[in-house]
């Protein structure tokens, strides 16, 4: 208890309001949720590699005994012939920082902009 008492005495007002602020600032940051724009969704499905589709309306596709549904700007895999059924468990993604993949059908599926071009294309 006397440790706590002193370190409160070395501390003043001023800097017990700045701490808290700063913490407050980092929680804000850490919640924001990036992915601010939805407009411009799409599906990209890559196999090896290589980008197979690019879907930007709600659909079911089937693909190599991988079922995905495309619904309300997120996608899920339905059903999949994988042993262990990861990618069905994963359930709906909506962000572009997330992903799917299914290591068995060599699928990974991202959410992405349509026409987007990065800095390294250029």
């Amino acid at each position: 208890m006397k440790k706590i008492a002193k370190i409160i005495k070395l501390l003043k007002n001023k800097d017990i309001f700045l701490y808290i602020i700063i913490i407050f600032i980092g929680f804000i940051v850490y919640t924001i949720d990036i992915d601010v724009k939805n407009s411009d969704k799409c599906v990209i499905l890559f196999n090896n590699k290589k980008i197979i589709k690019d879907i930007s309306v709600d659909s079911i596709i089937d693909f190599d005994n991988v079922v995905i549904e495309i619904k309300n700007k997120k996608v899920r895999v339905v059903k999949s012939n994988c042993p262990d059924k990861l990618c069905v468990k994963t359930g709906f993604i909506q962000k572009q920082t997330e992903f799917i993949i299914c290591v068995p059908n060599n699928l990974k599926i991202t959410i992405g902009e349509e026409n987007n071009i990065d800095g390294i294309s250029w």
